[in-house]
């Protein structure tokens, strides 16, 4: 069975109104941040964020998390949509914006760099 995303549904707004624990206001709905997938080397765990700069926010990650740490995925959106990744995935949540590798994630990571 296809797996539908949240985001496929809604738009930023709705999710916005739907997420109220997320504490969005559709003022931090920002089109030119980034929603990023980082996984910590090979088959660790995968953080889910967003940021307007990638290559910042990797030498940041880098730095607070080790060398290991390899962007694997972004997808437009920022903030509203690591909030819609994070409902999506909340099953898979480690602590905080860490997740395990779930074969969800991973398909979602792959249909990313496929749509590239």
């Amino acid at each position: 069975m296809a797996r539908i995303l949240i985001t496929d549904i809604y738009t930023p707004e709705q999710i916005a109104f739907h997420a109220g624990k997320f504490h969005i206001s559709v003022n931090q709905i920002n089109t030119t941040s980034f929603a990023y997938f980082v996984q910590k080397g090979d088959a660790g765990p995968v953080k889910i964020g967003y940021t307007a700069n990638i290559k910042r926010r990797m030498q940041s990650l880098k730095q607070e998390h080790g060398k290991d740490c390899v962007l694997r995925a972004t997808r437009p959106g920022g903030r509203h949509r690591e909030c819609a990744y994070h409902f999506q995935f909340c099953e898979d949540c480690i602590e905080g914006e860490w997740f395990h590798p779930t074969d969800a994630i991973l398909a979602e990571i792959e249909r990313l760099n496929n749509e590239a």
